[in-house]
């Protein structure tokens, strides 16, 4: 059995996961010309504050994650290589530091089995992996907000849409995940590109303002400057507003967010209902909350140069009847008064970007994905596999991790043939960690 697990251990590769093929969605379908980065037109009109005249019509245009699932029938459901752990994505702000956990505001709401279903959705997004299985026991009555949770804390993520697909078990327990992704998929980099580039022209002239309100300011500006409220390619992304310039309270709310991460700005994503099911942000300056509503800040027909403020850091109670849907609802409600526009600005105008040049970078600035450096050689020498020392939990687990698809189902095939009867039934039943262990164990000590 040792002897065979050495094999595999000193022939071992980095796991890789290609899902983008080589057809090539034309990024001009989702633009409409222009002079800017991807049909994007910075405009330089004189910056002129609008006052509100009640007439302003204020759009949404929010999407609702849209669910559906079936009951697995399948008993033999067991780890797989799809339901292996995944390790933390580490994500970095613009000065090139990690994001701590706490940023992530939807994901601290759940418990430690929502996480771990959470933090398997996410990698496998990035990854551009569709489907996978979950064997962390988590009700399917919990998905909905879990990947409303993944959503709204990721903005990155603008490839993802609002339509995801599961099973469960006899019990009501998530056995598999199938999320759906934009076109954009298809052939990713491009795509990806541009975003980083037309998002870097910006932070690389903001990142240098002194105070996070005055950053907050110029990225609400650029946003209503940039965009018209429109339907169209990708709106429930991050990426309408910031590379196509037409975009609903999704892309708006999902470009801002996006910013204030990379700017380690504290911000999070609302939902709930005004008029209609919408989408705005809340952010945290100095000790307090505060709302922001960029959409109904930019309304329909709006000209970019004309700013209006009167959704800009307000308290919750100045929102009016606006009602948070779950799992906004469990969030701190909003009480700063400090930054308010007024009370801070007076009646100052827009922004400048004549700094800016939008779409093209001039420095390379820190990527959003930082190199996490996980990963592990397995060409070790057999003396060494079998030192009196053995392998640490630690090790055997990043050996499985980095396990190539056919040498996983090459050792889960193995393990079928080599282990008593009594063990088949038990290999079903493991999650991640009780696996780990238990192939400790195997490698180490255990006569099975």
């Amino acid at each position: 059995m040792k002897k065979v697990l050495l094999y595999l251990l000193m022939v071992a590769t980095v796991l890789s996961v290609t899902a983008c093929d080589d057809d090539f969605w034309d990024i001009s379908e989702s633009t409409d010309g222009g002079t800017g980065q991807a049909g994007i037109v910075m405009h330089d009109d004189p910056a002129k504050q609008g006052e509100f005249s009640g007439d302003e019509e204020l759009g949404s245009g929010f999407t609702s994650m849209s669910g559906s699932g079936e009951l697995n029938s399948d008993s033999s459901f067991g780890v797989t290589q799809e339901t292996r752990h995944v390790r933390r994505i580490l994500k970095q702000d613009v000065y090139g530091r990690e994001l701590p956990e706490w940023f992530l505001f939807y994901r601290e709401l759940l418990n430690d089995n929502e996480k771990s279903v959470y933090d398997q959705i996410y990698a496998n997004a990035v990854d551009l992996v569709s489907s996978f299985n979950i064997t962390t026991r988590v009700h399917y009555s919990r998905l909905d907000d879990i990947i409303i949770s993944v959503r709204y804390d990721n903005p990155d993520l603008f490839w993802f849409s609002n339509e995801y697909y599961y099973t469960y078990d006899g019990n009501g327990y998530i056995t598999s995940i199938r999320l759906t992704f934009y076109d954009c998929v298809n052939n990713i980099e491009p795509f990806k590109q541009m975003f980083y580039d037309c998002a870097d022209s910006v932070l690389e002239y903001v990142m240098h303002f002194d105070k996070d309100v005055d950053k907050i300011k110029y990225i609400h500006d650029l946003l209503t400057n940039i965009n018209d409220y429109e339907w169209g390619n990708m709106d429930q992304s991050a990426y309408s507003a910031l590379c196509i310039g037409k975009t609903v309270c999704a892309g708006y709310s999902m470009a801002f967010q996006y910013f204030m991460q990379r700017l380690a700005i504290p911000s999070v994503i609302l939902y709930g209902f005004d008029r209609e099911d919408h989408l705005w942000n809340m952010v945290y300056i100095d000790g307090d909350y505060y709302e922001i509503d960029i959409t109904w800040n930019d309304p329909i027909g709006n000209q970019p140069y004309i700013y209006y403020y009167n959704y800009f850091n307000i308290t919750t109670a100045q929102m009016g009847s606006r009602i948070r849907h779950s799992p906004s609802n469990k969030l701190p409600s909003a009480y700063g008064t400090t930054y308010n526009y007024s009370n801070y600005y007076g009646d100052a105008p827009g922004s400048d970007f004549s700094k800016i040049s939008y779409g093209n970078p001039k420095t390379k600035l820190p990527p959003v994905y930082p190199d996490v450096n996980y990963s592990v050689s397995h060409e070790y020498a057999a003396e060494d596999f079998f030192s009196d020392e053995g392998w640490s939990l630690s090790e055997v687990e990043d050996w499985l991790y980095w396990l190539s698809d056919d040498e996983w189902n090459e050792l889960w095939e193995l393990l079928f043939d080599e282990l008593d009867d009594e063990y088949h039934s038990m290999l079903y039943d493991m999650d991640w960690d009780e696996f780990v262990y238990f192939m400790y164990e195997v490698m180490n000590y255990a006569s099975y």
